[in-house]
């Protein structure tokens, strides 16, 4: 990307303050199917949880077809359901995870990353908390 065009993007983005680049998800084309879904994801009071399928077929019986016209399918359903848990983006919360204790002498360290590389944010932020 030429840095023209990354600056451009940057400021659009700092002006709105929205997402200026990507794929859409679910809940910015349409928010009242993913609210629905999360309704039905919900654990009953009786009867558990409805399966990722049951959910789709559940959002058919009501009208909500996904963009060819076909129940939705179950990974559609779980890329719903995962956005109400990814917590907000701060630069401390990429630096450090978690904490956990650990052994019996109770020491709090953060818990590493899952993925093998890091990011340039991450590093940056790493880098504000003195890691390497």
């Amino acid at each position: 990307m030429s840095p023209k065009l990354a600056a451009a993007r940057k400021r659009k983005r700092v002006a709105t303050g929205e997402k200026v680049e990507g794929r859409k998800s679910h809940s910015e084309l349409r928010p009242d199917v993913v609210k629905l879904a999360n309704a039905l994801a919900r654990k009953k009071p009786k009867g558990g949880k409805l399966s990722l399928r049951a959910i789709s077929d559940e959002l058919a019986a009501q009208g909500f077809f996904s963009e060819r016209g076909r129940p939705f399918n179950p990974k559609s359903i779980a890329a719903m359901l995962a956005a109400r848990f990814q917590p907000k983006v701060r630069d401390c919360h990429i630096a450090v995870r978690q904490a956990r204790s650990v052994g019996v002498s109770r020491i709090i360290r953060p818990l590493r990353l899952r993925s093998a590389t890091w990011s340039s944010r991450q590093r940056e932020a790493r880098g504000a908390f003195g890691l390497k």
